[in-house]
């Protein structure tokens, strides 16, 4: 078994595999989700790789899909662990997944995003600690040598895109990494887009090694074209979810606050934890490349 399945098949939680490549069940409805420009699915590669990329998705979550460039899809179909620089995926909340969402409850989504992005840090910075102590021991105990991973800033960088039927917003996450005293800072960018498609909340995510602004660019621009993509093959998806919410969920609006997590603070836990999981990926392949040297 290599590294980092030893270290992340223990989280893992399963999810059912879908029939066809672009077509995909969410909540009784069938929903067209188009790869992104030049990506490629790679959650379905290999059985370890599947494991591993669904293990990453908060508890609260259900992984869709997730895509890697040309080059990752190649190293997975072949059986191995890509390096996973630049990624998207699509999530969906199980809680949330039966229900029908039109433009009011989008709305609850998106003013509960709105209200408390910029709290972000404070609600999940005690989480972040004790898991990484947690990761710490482990990845100790796996590579035989004393590593110490920290989740550092976790910066909100605020709403970049507001339609009628999406949101999108980025956050910029460091991690501090030592390795039998070596140090190393590890930073990553992540937008994601809320959107809604034939009734269903969608959320979407790109992230990326952070050098620079070029690099919150490609996030940004990306989640759009993909967003956008979606839409369009699924013709009227958006439409038919705003029409057909008049009155439906009159009295609902309080169970969909507490079955979404926008009210407070569950969306954001649920957040930091992706934000964790992607740190913790590039603190693995980092500290067993030192292991190896």
């Amino acid at each position: 078994m290599t590294l980092i399945a030893a270290v992340w098949l223990p989280w893992v939680a399963g999810a059912a595999e879908e029939k066809s490549p672009n077509d995909f069940r969410i909540g009784g409805e069938t929903i067209v989700i188009p790869p992104p420009p030049d990506y490629y699915r790679i959650d379905d590669a290999n059985p370890t790789l599947e494991k591993i990329l669904k293990s990453i998705v908060p508890p609260m979550n259900r992984l869709v899909a997730f895509y890697g460039n040309r080059s990752d899809a190649q190293v997975a179909k072949g059986g191995g662990m890509p390096t996973m620089e630049r990624t998207l995926n699509v999530q969906v909340l199980k809680d949330a997944e039966t229900r029908t969402a039109g433009t009011r409850e989008l709305k609850i989504v998106k003013d509960g995003i709105q209200k408390e992005l910029e709290k972000v840090k404070d609600k999940v910075s005690k989480l972040m600690d004790d898991m990484s102590k947690s990761a710490s021991r482990s990845l100790s105990k796996s590579l035989q040598m004393s590593v110490d991973f920290r989740v550092g800033e976790m910066v909100s960088l605020g709403i970049f895109e507001n339609t009628d039927n999406s949101l999108g917003f980025s956050a910029l996450v460091k991690a501090r990494l030592s390795v039998s005293g070596a140090e190393e800072e590890i930073v990553q960018v992540i937008s994601a887009c809320v959107m809604v498609v034939k009734g269903k909340v969608l959320f979407i995510y790109a992230n990326t090694t952070y050098q620079g602004e070029p690099d919150l660019a490609w996030t940004r621009a990306i989640v759009k074209h993909w967003r956008d993509d979606i839409l369009k093959a699924n013709p009227g998806g958006a439409t038919m979810a705003a029409r057909g919410n008049v009155g439906i969920f009159a009295g609902m609006e309080e169970q969909l606050k507490k079955a979404l997590g926008f009210e407070a603070w569950q969306i954001f836990v649920g957040l930091g934890l992706f934000f964790f999981a992607i740190l913790l990926m590039a603190a693995v392949a980092i500290a067993a490349n030192r292991s190896s040297d």
